[in-house]
């Protein structure tokens, strides 16, 4: 699926759920991972996400969005999970099992369910049906016992993996921090999948034994939830959206990670060259009414958007006003803003300076205005993109 870099491809989850059980998806991210990003897998909510698209965006553009290729939906579900708390910290032990998902009998379920939220007719249900059906993926039948090995191998007493996550609970659950050096632990595997706990966070922390089973338990957890992630990228070859303290948890295990996964960092150098371009960065309101996701789709076909991920890449050591600097040495002129909603209401081009504001009509580029600029930003096709191809994905409805 894709290119081989797994930087460009991305393993996401999208929809949240608050505190009600309503589910929100988040079009602004959606927008800038198809941007940023070769191929996305969404992980799914029990296909929740689709009549949010439905209702959101449409039959059509929904439609060309499942068919472009781009994507494909992770509907499975793996996990490490926790039995019979109550009775198993009064022993000091954790009952914990690898469970899995019937991956086509969930698939007919969520069909069934999402059918209702749909406000569409029979026969465009059924089209919808079919091509669900067609990029719908689970993960493969010996994940299950994957994700049980890797579980064990990473709980081995005074494992750096297992220091550091009760490091974190540490922190979390009593705001103290230790080195994890200081932490003896002792967590090993009794029967199937029962594990006996001994560590020295009692005497260390001056907590009751109901505290430290309840920081070792959570610590547990906390891997077998890393695992799966790593399981994600192993299946389909991309990145995952870590939290911050399970990089610090995944570095114990591999020390490479957190320049190779750390998508928000890509995510954020799109917001501040966009920032600094002084094009329009892509909010709820913008994503939800103002994009044109026929157009989004068609741009990711272009050679200029591949050049602009890789050269996104390399912005990190690039100063916000080095960066100005370089943009505002030259005039960069946003032609095809001024046919969208967004550029007919602003009507501006960067002109001897990003805060300069002036009416335009049928502004280009010259060629020898391109040519440097590329060459100054040493990325050919950088500009082209940011100039030409991002605006157009803004629309007027």
């Amino acid at each position: 699926m894709g290119n081989g870099d797994i930087r460009l491809r991305n393993f996401a989850k999208l929809v949240d759920e608050d505190e009600a059980g309503n589910l929100s998806l988040s079009f602004p991210e959606l927008v800038e991972k198809l941007i940023l990003f070769e191929n996305l897998v969404i992980e799914s909510r029990r296909l929740k996400e689709i009549p949010i698209l439905l209702n959101t965006i449409g039959f059509e553009s929904t439609m060309s969005l499942l068919q472009s290729g781009v994507i494909q939906i992770h509907n499975d579900k793996v996990a490490i999970g926790s039995k019979n708390k109550d009775l198993m910290h009064l022993i000091g032990f954790s009952d914990l099992k690898a469970f899995g998902t019937d991956p086509s009998h969930l698939f007919r379920t969520n069909i069934e369910e999402i059918r209702e939220d749909c406000d569409i007719s029979d026969r465009k249900f059924r089209q919808l049906e079919e091509q669900l059906n067609s990029i719908v993926t689970s993960y493969p039948e010996e994940s299950l016992n994957d994700l049980k090995n890797d579980f064990r191998s990473d709980v081995t007493p005074n494992s750096n993996c297992l220091r550091e996550a009760i490091c974190i609970k540490i922190k979390n659950e009593l705001d103290i921090e230790i080195d994890a050096q200081q932490i003896e632990v002792n967590t090993h595997l009794t029967n199937d999948d029962l594990f006996k706990h001994e560590s020295n966070l009692k005497e260390l922390l001056g907590i009751d034994k109901a505290t430290e089973y309840h920081i070792l338990d959570s610590a547990l957890l906390s891997i077998g939830g890393l695992n799966e992630k790593i399981l994600q990228m192993d299946i389909y070859n991309s990145i995952s959206g870590f939290k911050p303290h399970e990089i610090s948890i995944f570095k114990a295990k591999l020390r490479f990670v957190e320049q190779i996964v750390d998508t928000g960092e890509r995510k954020e150098q799109l917001h501040r060259v966009v920032n600094v371009a002084g094009l329009p960065i892509i909010d709820d309101d913008t994503a939800k009414n103002e994009i044109n996701f026929e157009q989004l789709l068609d741009i990711r076909e272009e050679d200029e958007i591949v050049n602009f991920r890789n050269w996104l890449n390399k912005t990190a050591n690039i100063s916000n006003e080095e960066l100005e600097e370089r943009l505002n040495n030259f005039k960069v002129k946003f032609s095809k803003f001024i046919n969208t909603g967004w550029g007919k209401s602003t009507n501006f081009l960067i002109s001897n300076g990003l805060g300069a504001i002036e009416p335009i009509s049928g502004a280009v580029f010259s060629l020898a205005d391109t040519f440097l600029l590329e060459k100054f930003l040493k990325q050919p096709g950088a500009v082209t993109f940011l100039s030409t191809s991002y605006p157009t994905i803004f629309q007027e409805k």
